[in-house]
């Protein structure tokens, strides 16, 4: 039997999610292509489809030869989502930042309740951090098919290390480094963020 705070918890986590994935999915539908920026990683999938999956030296955009140098993971996901169901590759860069934001709104809420060591505080915060500006504009745009994937794994790694730091299991060592690998090959940037972040939760 769950008690009331629980079910409480369970039901602002739900209205909460509920309501950051309508915010999510809502421009996506009104705007019909994918949001703002994104140029070039839609020239990185393409050229990495073109290239049958061996990440390319140079991708070729407004007509200047550019390194490939950034972490590849969204732009294999993305692609593969294509291929495998074909499907525009168009529409995934629009729908795939939407669904990748909605995961890491929910993958927020078990980081704060450990944190917070409540639930219903963890609920509360998962709430307001779903609904917060930056976490919805950010992540929308097609350049989010590479920021979703890092902040997703920013969070789980966060997660772990937590655990890590507070309970005796090992597995919280694996989980950290698989996670933080995803860091790593998603996004440049939340990998620094993930790096001071875990610095903050040793200290």
């Amino acid at each position: 039997m769950k008690t009331d705070n629980e079910r409480l918890s369970i039901l602002i986590l739900v209205f909460g999610l509920l309501l950051g994935a309508y915010a999510r999915f809502l421009p996506t539908l009104t705007v019909g292509f994918p949001a703002s920026d994104g140029g070039l990683f839609y020239a990185m999938v393409k050229t990495l489809q073109a290239n049958h999956y061996v990440l390319p030296a140079f991708v070729e955009y407004n007509g200047a030869l550019i390194p490939f140098a950034y972490p590849p993971f969204g732009f294999y996901i993305t692609g593969l989502v294509s291929d495998l169901f074909n499907i525009s590759l168009i529409e995934v860069f629009r729908w795939l930042p939407a669904i990748g934001s909605v995961a890491f709104t929910i993958a927020f809420f078990p980081l704060a309740s450990a944190i917070l060591k409540s639930t219903l505080k963890g609920s509360f915060a998962t709430v307001f951090f779903t609904l917060l500006p930056r976490s919805i504009s950010f992540y929308i745009m097609g350049g989010g098919i590479t920021r979703v994937f890092g902040t997703l794994f920013l969070i789980l790694t966060l997660y772990s290390t937590y655990k890590l730091f507070t309970t005796p299991f090992k597995k919280y060592i694996w989980l950290t480094i698989l996670f933080g690998s995803g860091v790593v090959l998603s996004h440049p940037e939340a990998a620094l963020h993930t790096i001071f972040l875990c610095l903050v939760l040793w200290i």
